[in-house]
Formats: structure tokens, sequence, C-alpha cells
């Protein structure tokens, strides 16, 4: 992932050939890739004024837009989810893996999923119908727990847009007399080349 910037300086001299106040303009061309994402309830978007409750699922949107010639072997995209909700796997895509076995389930709109909400590590997990991600790391935090999910694009290049789509349910422990959500995403594994996108978060009673 490559952002460059190219500077074109213009200033003048007096007469005696002393540069003047000088100005500058800044050109950065296409950047190569963009990560966007958002979260919804019910189909409407979530915002710190929506109420979220025990019990309620939300879905999540990234979406990853490469343009230019750029190719890439495997490509790794990361989701952080934290706070008081597990993720949500479809039992249908996902019946035969060893790691459902014990898990609980729900159903919503006919579609049935595992809750992720065990810590241990989770491997090849569908977290859609179309969407396989590598691993699953779950762990208990402070403020609930810490999910980190993993996919790997394979032969990345050209022109093209991908949109991720998953699902959390919302778990806050019995006695919590508060509870928040977090969710933040990066491209690519090296820290010092990651591009991020984050959701404000949510707080609530």
């Amino acid at each position: 992932m490559v952002v460059r910037c190219c500077l074109n300086f213009a200033y003048g001299l007096d007469s005696e050939g002393q540069k003047l106040d000088y100005d500058y303009i800044a050109a950065y061309p296409d950047r190569e890739f963009y990560l966007a994402k958002d979260w919804s309830k019910n189909g409407h978007a979530i915002d710190s004024e929506t109420t979220i409750q025990q019990g309620d699922i939300l879905s999540y949107s990234l979406n990853v837009t490469h343009s230019g010639k750029g190719q890439y072997d495997t490509l790794p995209l990361i989701d952080h989810m934290s706070g008081t909700q597990a993720l949500l796997a479809p039992v249908e895509k996902n019946s035969g893996a060893e790691w459902a076995q014990g898990l609980q389930t729900i159903t919503d709109n006919g579609v049935e999923y595992y809750i992720l909400d065990k810590p241990g590590v989770y491997n090849n997990v569908w977290t859609s119908e179309s969407q396989l991600a590598d691993t699953v790391e779950v762990t208990q935090s402070g403020s609930g727990l810490d999910t980190l999910i993993k996919w790997y694009f394979a032969n990345y290049t050209g022109n093209r847009t991908d949109t991720i789509t998953y699902r959390s349910y919302v778990c806050p422990d019995e006695n919590a007399l508060s509870y928040s959500l977090g969710n933040e995403s990066w491209l690519n594994d090296h820290q010092s080349h990651r591009l991020y996108a984050t959701l404000p978060g949510w707080q609530g009673t």
C-alpha cells in the first residue's frame, strides 16, 4: 500500500535577486487501497442514540477497494471486536467443525448461528455464506470479549471492491452495570504498513 506525494514550489525574486514569499501545492495521487466499515441493527445504522440490549444482533460490513496494478500473493484483513459481543457463525456452513461442539446457538430470521463466546482459537470459520476466516481468536477481557478475526485474500490484484459481512451477538454479563462495544479493522499484518478503519464505539447501561 503506497501513497506518494509530489510538492511543487513557486516563488519570485526581488530586484536584488532575493527570494520573495513562496507557496507550494501538494498533490496526492489516488491511494491504492481504501478500507471502510459500518454497522447496523435491524437494518438501521448505529449511532450514539441507538438502544442496544442483551440478545440484540448487530451486522457489520467491511469494504476493501483496490485500484492500480499492484499484486499481492497474500493480503490479510483483520477485525478486532471488543466489549460485550460475540461473533456469530452460521450453523449450516460450520456444522462439521470440531470447534462447534458444545457451543450455544441462536436463530434469527430462520438462520441458526453458533455463538463464539468461549475463549480459544477457532480455525476455518465461515463468518457468512461466502467468507471463510482463517482463524478467530477469542480471549476474555475486563470489558467482555476480545475477538480477532483474520481473513486472507489470495492473488489480490486489479481494480476491485470486496465486501466482508459478519454479525455479532450482544451478551453483557448479568451483573454488569454498564457495558460497551468496540470495533476496528486493519489491512496488512505489518504494523507500520496497516490501513485502519475504526467505528466510534458504543456505551450503554
